[in-house]
């Protein structure tokens, strides 16, 4: 991401922007905004869209009957967690849109990348570290020991060219940029104090927040080649374990393939502007043509 003065510039006015509306025009330095009108209604909203998606997961802990059905009452206790959760986002979410001195970036992850700890938590560590192909035997369990005993030594060959790949990720990584030089102790938001004066708009500095969170997975990330899958998709690539192809999200039932209704739509746009077009080279063929007529 390059971040330059007009985004910079262009942040600060979204804060003062936002900071009016919350009737107060101090911004992040003084905390005592209005909040949005509708923002406890938002609050609600947005946990029974989590509860619709955690409902099924509920059934399948508790084997509660119904909690399947999103119209079903949330439980309390389930209710007032996700309340706390999602209150508490949307007043940090709000205080960093008030910050005019700093850049917010979600940094993008994606399923199948190669796993980097310099950007990356692994919620599942111990148990890649476990299944890690080229950890020592003496350093796994028991139960890791045994499992590696029954594989044929071609697997375990294999396996040692497995690369750690992001299977889930559950949550993206966040940094903070600022414009300028180091600032002093009592630097604010509003009123930015650098400790070289000559700094104030030279370079700039960025903070990781936090690493982005993912589950991880030991295996070959699949690869395309002019278009089309390549290699990975060889069994003998992934190994014993391996149960057949990777499945396209436009496979799973139920999911429409946009792609090639796009294309469809696209193609069908083009045979009538072709059509179009022909048709008024034929109509300018005839008035040319009546025109030599009448001389």
């Amino acid at each position: 991401m390059i971040v330059c003065d007009v985004g910079f510039d262009r942040n600060a006015q979204y804060a003062t922007y936002i900071a009016s509306l919350l009737e107060n025009k101090e911004a992040a330095d003084k905390l005592d905004f209005r909040l949005p009108p509708t923002f406890i209604a938002h609050v609600v909203h947005i946990i029974h869209a989590l509860w619709a998606h955690l409902a099924p997961i509920y059934t399948l802990c508790h084997g509660a009957q119904g909690a399947h059905n999103t119209t079903t009452p949330i439980p309390a206790p389930i209710f007032a967690a996700l309340h706390q959760i999602v209150t508490q986002a949307g007043l940090l979410s709000l205080l960093m849109r008030l910050d005019r001195h700093t850049v917010y970036y979600f940094e993008p992850l994606f399923k199948e990348n190669k796993y980097d700890p310099d950007r990356m938590k692994c919620i599942n560590h111990a148990d890649m570290t476990q299944r890690n192909p080229r950890t020592p035997v003496e350093k796994l369990s028991k139960a890791e020991q045994e499992r590696r005993a029954r594989l044929s030594e071609a697997e375990k060959q294999r396996a040692r060219g497995d690369e750690a790949l992001t299977q889930i990720t559950i949550m993206r990584g966040l940094c903070a940029y600022r414009r300028g030089g180091w600032e002093t102790g009592d630097s604010t938001a509003e009123v930015p104090k650098f400790e070289d004066a000559a700094s104030e708009n030279q370079g700039i500095r960025v903070r990781m927040l936090t690493h982005g969170w993912v589950y991880c997975r030991w295996g070959r990330a699949r690869g395309y080649s002019k278009g089309k899958v390549g290699a990975s998709g060889d069994e003998k690539l992934h190994g014993d374990a391996w149960k057949g192809g990777f499945v396209e999200f436009t496979d799973v039932e139920g999911v429409p393939n946009w792609l090639e209704m796009d294309r469809q739509e696209r193609g069908a746009n083009a045979a009538v502007d072709n059509r179009k077009g022909k048709g008024k080279a034929m109509e300018i063929h005839d008035e040319s043509s009546e025109d030599e007529l009448y001389r």
